[in-house]
């Protein structure tokens, strides 16, 4: 099995797609040079087989496609063609493809062009021989350097990789984690048996005094549902007999029940008064409601008013810091004034010296020039110069000279015409500032006294409403007394009309209005409310002169619905005999409600008592004829020798059970416990065992095939592998495998894996990895690779760069038997290779 064919589009630097094939089934070498895809060749073929690139965000999908100078590509693939001519991808075909792709949003695995988990992809691959735990089928850049000068304790880790102990270790954490758990169990168990024990003991005592407890207490429940069995029974009979007086009773009283609702209209006798009171009462509410309204306006008005004021209050507050701000900016340009003038004061004398320098320069340089004109008259232009050159450089000297002289005179003199303008400029804005000033002060104190004025009336109009306030509290306080004193007038008028009126009108009165009105709620019996115009009295209407003769010619009758007209004498006596036979059968059914309810009480007690204390009714037998008398005695030596046992535990039987239960529930836990410690442990001395069994026959494997290797590698020379302990011995594959992890040795006590080559074949002349060139390292860490490799055969391998440290005398040397892709750093190339 080997790679065919690769197939790599929009993947880091391959743009467009690029087919590579035609690869050897052996050795196989890709070179060039810096930036022409080598490594990222190497990159697209690990994309698909290592796990290096399974989890994979979205950032890291993008940085992996291709990305140009205006755009990116959408997406990107790597397909793999390998092949299985040997069968070894258990799949009937001679060629098997394995494309990734990848894009913003999804990352999928194919298989022959079918979407396939990348689950899927990863089990095929272990099933052709990709181990995840010896992933060195794939060597990337630098990894043979980095082995190279790796210490002994990370050999010691490969080692295990190698031979898959993670399992084991994991394994062996999920035990020990069970085992301190399950110490932990025991300990708790053990307490609560120990305190369960102790408790025990103490209810074993308990539990005979709480049978004693109990037989009294028997007893004693007995004989109190007894005698309140008795007590029910003789309950019953009296509330029997009360029923039979009660219902002739109540005979009597529906023969008197007719007469009586003739009576029980009599209760508005005070109709008119008690209406005129609520219309006084109604009155009186409705103006204590306006001036609470008023008041309610006035206590808004105070409170806007209240609100202006604290405005107005702000405002001025605001004004009178502007004010304060205003006068410290007028000082300040005061000052600026003064400065201005004084510098003004300073500059005019300096400006008019200047000047007058000026004109003197002017007048000197003209001057000079006339004797600069008279002296070239007088000598003669041939003896004050030799050339015309000479002449023509002077004059041009002085000129200059005096050019620049006059151009600085005339910038000092600009600059200071400038600054004079300047601050004439200024001092006119300052006079408009401190007018604008003067002009906002009087504004403000304008306002101020417009402010003022309005306080004062704010105030006045506070003042009036405080008094307006007063005076209507002093209104709603009086409202309150007349509302209180009518108030007080209607319960007395009440109170008179419920004396004049007996008992039993009021309330068939009161229970004539209540029906009505419910009819009235229910809108039903219409006709009856229509029918129904209240007592003679509501009916009456005459001058007040006459109601003393209405009321002694009335008399009861004015209570009598309209539509009877009795006469009076018949009315009072049979209101009178009325009133004695409702009276009298009313103390009598008085009488009889007492007397039932009592009994009733004291039945309900019997039997709440006889519920409470439980006793069946066949324990009642044995005190059927006993007297009542008897068993109160009986009841009371019972109480007496309970006492006794006042102390004693209620619950000492059920919690001694209960304990006993959970002892033996516990006893048994404690039992599953331990036999899983055991077992455990047992578990843990296994995988211990196994994990040394499963390094030392790897270890050997390696040792034996890098022994081999490097022999290939170099035929003159020879090496092994040593095991390092703590005490700084050493052990080859042979020692190792002498001993056993019960014994002497086990694999905590190794620190790691140490190497002993000799490029000449003496043993003698054995050395270390620190004690080889670099070139010798990279040798030595190449054939631990390919002893790794041997151990756990790969269909085929891949390095990146495996000649970068690589001595020139050993480049040939590395040829692998199994198909190999290899690029390389240097541009030689060695003479096996099968396709470059």
């Amino acid at each position: 099995m080997y790679i065919k064919q690769v197939i790599i589009q929009g993947f880091r630097s391959y743009r467009d797609e690029t087919i590579f094939d035609s690869f050897s089934p052996r050795y196989n070498i890709i070179v060039g040079r810096n930036g022409c895809g080598k490594s990222n060749f190497f990159f697209a073929i690990q994309f698909v087989l290592s796990d290096e690139f399974n989890n994979l965000s979205a950032e890291g999908r993008y940085n992996l496609m291709h990305e140009g100078i205006n755009s990116r590509a959408l997406n990107a693939y790597v397909e793999i063609i390998f092949d299985n001519s040997d069968s070894r991808i258990m799949i009937d075909k001679p060629e098997v493809a394995v494309r990734r792709q990848i894009s913003g949003k999804k990352d999928n695995y194919f298989l022959d062009r079918k979407v396939v988990n990348k689950t899927d992809i990863i089990n095929m691959l272990e099933g052709a021989g990709f181990s995840r735990s010896n992933p060195y089928y794939i060597v990337k850049q630098g990894k043979i350097t980095q082995m190279a000068i790796a210490p002994d304790a990370n050999r010691l880790q490969l080692l295990r990789e190698v031979a898959g102990t993670k399992v084991y270790d994991e394994k062996k954490h999920e035990s020990e984690a069970i085992l301190v758990e399950t110490e932990e169990r025991r300990k708790k168990i053990a307490d609560l048996l120990k305190a369960i024990e102790e408790r025990l003991i103490s209810l074993e005592t308990e539990k005979e005094e709480l049978k004693q407890y109990q037989k009294w207490d028997r007893s004693k429940r007995g004989l109190e549902c007894a005698i309140c069995t008795k007590e029910c029974e003789d309950a019953k009979r009296r509330i029997d007999e009360i029923v039979v007086k009660m219902n002739s009773s109540t005979k009597k009283n529906e023969q008197l029940e007719t007469d009586r609702l003739t009576v029980t209209e009599m209760i508005q006798q005070t109709i008119d008064s008690i209406t005129e009171l609520k219309q006084r009462l109604q009155t009186q509410q409705i103006e204590r409601e306006t001036l609470i309204i008023d008041n309610k306006d006035n206590f808004q008005r105070k409170a806007q008013i209240e609100l202006e004021l604290q405005d107005f209050q702000s405002e001025t507050s605001q004004r009178d810091t502007k004010r304060n701000q205003l006068r410290k900016e007028l000082e300040k340009y005061d000052q600026l004034i003064n400065e201005s003038e004084q510098k003004l004061t300073k500059i005019i004398p300096e400006y008019n010296i200047i000047r007058r320098q000026e004109e003197q320069k002017t007048a000197q340089r003209d001057l000079a020039e006339e004797k600069r004109k008279e002296l070239y008259a007088k000598r003669g232009r041939g003896n004050q110069f030799t050339s015309k050159e000479d002449r023509d450089k002077w004059i041009r000297i002085e000129l200059k000279s005096l050019t620049k002289a006059i151009h600085d005179k005339r910038e000092q003199m600009e600059r200071l015409k400038k600054d004079l303008q300047d601050d004439t400029i200024k001092s006119h804005e300052i006079e408009e500032q401190l007018r604008q000033i003067v002009d906002n002060e009087n504004e403000q104190r304008t306002h101020m006294d417009n402010v003022n004025i309005r306080v004062r009336d704010l105030r006045q109009k506070k003042s009036d409403i405080a008094t307006q306030k007063t005076e209507l509290a002093r209104k709603e306080t009086q409202l309150h007394i007349q509302i209180s004193q009518t108030r007080d007038e209607l319960r007395k008028y009440q109170d008179t009309l419920r004396s004049i009126i007996n008992k039993g009108a009021a309330l068939g009165t009161e229970g004539l209005q209540r029906l009505l009105r419910q009819f009235a709620d229910e809108n039903r019996n219409q006709d009856i409310i229509n029918g129904y115009h209240g007592t003679l009295i509501e009916n009456l209407e005459c001058d007040p002169t006459f109601y003393t003769a209405v009321e002694v010619i009335a008399g009861n009758r004015k209570f009598s619905k309209p539509g009877e007209s009795p006469s009076p004498t018949q009315l009072k006596n049979s209101n009178k005999d009325i009133d004695e036979h409702i009276n009298e059968e009313k103390r009598n059914t008085d009488k009889y409600e007492v007397k039932l309810r009592n009994a009733q009480n004291k039945l309900d007690e019997s039997a709440k008592r006889q519920n409470d204390i439980g006793v069946p009714p066949d324990g009642l037998d044995k005190y059927k004829d006993i007297p009542i008398k008897q068993l109160q005695h009986d009841l009371d030596r019972a109480i007496i020798e309970l006492k006794k046992y006042a102390h004693v535990n209620k619950k000492a039987l059920d919690q001694f059970l209960q304990f006993s239960d959970e002892r033996d529930k516990l006893t048994n836990r404690k039992a599953e416990i331990d036999e899983a410690h055991r077992h455990i442990v047992d578990l843990i001395e296994s995988l211990d065992n196994k994990r040394f069994e499963t390094i030392q026959f790897t270890f050997k494997q390696v040792s034996l095939y890098f022994t081999e290797v490097f022999k290939r590698l170099v035929p003159e020379g020879t090496a092994h592998l040593v095991i390092k302990k703590g005490d700084n011995e050493d052990f080859d594959s042979e020692q190792v495998s002498l001993q056993s992890p019960g014994q002497q040795m086990s694999v905590d006590d190794f620190t790691g894996v140490g190497i002993k080559v000799s490029f000449n074949g003496r043993t003698n002349e054995m050395r270390d990895m620190q004690q080889l060139s670099g070139g010798q390292k990279s040798l030595v860490a190449l054939a631990l690779i390919f002893a790794i490799q041997k151990c756990d055969p790969a269909p085929f391998y891949l390095f990146d760069e495996i000649d970068q440290s690589l001595d020139p005398q050993y480049r040939n040397a590395v040829a692998m038997e199994g198909w190999t892709i290899s690029p390389l750093h240097r541009e030689t190339v060695p003479l096996l290779a099968e396709m470059v």
